[in-house]
């Protein structure tokens, strides 16, 4: 059995949702399930096949929560609860329960919700910290909004969303983009719906034991040890540069409003690659067409959230903000953001968006220092220049 075929069928009945919240909930669960424990090493750094995504659709009729408390279900019969992140938390919380749990999975049947704890005015926000720990890596936390020193290891996260069109679209602007956090996320639009279903069917027990059966078998393939390193056949890798180089020919080196998003496709490529060879071959090595399916996937993904998007949102104030920030940083050749706060006069949450997208596109560089009370902040310059 390979789960990502068999679980879409198996929801048919259960309900209404677009077959393809149905199929990408299928990735979903096996990145939640297996977690850290199989990695691509990629250069220096480790990419795992953890998931930031938000599914769209029109109204509720779309079923988006009902899609979430299937996938949630899965997820707890293989793994347990303990790993599931409450809808509601403060900074310090979120800190607190990754600290303590390392791998954690988080849904959000009103991505709304998420946003409203987001938009709170930290210094250094829940929106920041999930911006960067998206890459899994080993973090420190201190300060005032953390009431003790947090050393955050071996950590995984998954952020399951949901929302409506209007929403995006009234909430998705430049600042959002540009800022980093958005263009982590995978969108799941569903122009239509394929069908009604006014009276959903009981499941279907004996292929949901089949279902679980195959992600017990996918647990005792990847173990519980040290994560295991996975590789790409040079097959593989052909596939990828092909995708790679069409994507840096139409969007990576412009202004769109798109680059961001294709940047990271390119590294959620990979994770489906990964999810796509221990399902459907039960092996640690990307094939060619593992690679291939995983292209076609991230593809449809962005060829919907374009069409969706339909380029409403602009970011022409953004460009010049950017500008603004860059310019300020190479006048003060180093410079720390209480420094730039004070010069831009501009809000903290801005100015940590604009801040985000020049280290993503290594524009300029941070060097972390220790302030005048002790605590640990950066120093900013353009890169080549510090």
């Amino acid at each position: 059995m390979i789960f990502i075929e068999e679980f879409p069928d198996y929801c048919e009945t259960l309900t209404d949702a677009p077959r393809i919240y149905k199929e990408e909930s299928a990735f979903d669960i096996l990145s939640s399930i297996i977690g850290r424990r199989i990695y691509l090493q990629w250069g220096e750094d480790h990419i795992y096949p953890n998931i930031y995504k938000i599914y769209i659709g029109k109204s509720t009729a779309y079923r988006k929560s009902t899609m979430q408390k299937i996938q949630k279900r899965f997820v707890e019969n293989v793994i347990g609860f303990d790993s599931l992140l409450a809808n509601r938390f403060s900074y310090e919380g979120l800190i607190s329960f990754i600290e303590k749990q390392k791998h954690v999975i988080s849904y959000f049947d009103e991505f709304a919700n998420l946003y409203e704890i987001l938009l709170k005015n930290y210094t250094l926000s829940p929106e920041a910290f999930l911006t960067e720990i998206f890459e899994c890596p080993d973090m420190k936390r201190e300060g005032a909004l953390v009431s003790k020193n947090i050393v955050l290891k071996d950590v995984f996260i998954n952020i399951i969303g949901a929302t409506t069109e209007s929403w995006l679209l009234k909430n998705m602007n430049e600042s959002s983009v540009r800022g980093g956090f958005l263009p982590r996320f995978l969108f799941v639009w569903a122009k239509e719906k394929e069908s009604t279903m006014p009276i959903p069917s009981a499941p279907d027990k004996r292929q949901r034991g089949l279902l679980l059966g195959r992600l017990n078998g996918i647990m005792e393939l990847v173990g519980n040890g040290e994560p295991v390193p996975m590789v790409m056949s040079n097959e593989a890798k052909n596939v990828y540069v092909r995708f790679h180089d069409l994507l840096d020919r139409n969007y990576l080196n412009t202004d769109s409003l798109y680059s961001p998003f294709y940047s990271r496709a390119l590294t959620y490529v990979l994770k489906y690659a990964m999810l796509i060879a221990i399902d459907y071959e039960n092996s640690f090595t990307i094939t060619e067409s593992s690679m291939e399916m995983a292209v076609i996937k991230i593809d449809r993904l962005l060829k919907g959230f374009k069409e969706f998007t339909n380029e409403e949102v602009t970011f022409n104030k953004y460009q010049a903000t950017r500008k603004r920030v860059k310019d300020f940083i190479n006048a003060k050749g180093e410079v720390m953001t209480k420094d730039m706060l004070q010069g831009l006069k501009m809000p903290a949450k801005e100015l940590q968006g604009v801040i985000q997208t020049l280290l993503d596109e290594e524009t300029i560089h941070a060097r972390p220092i220790k302030s005048g009370n002790n605590k640990m902040t950066n120093l900013y310059s353009i890169n080549g220049k510090q």
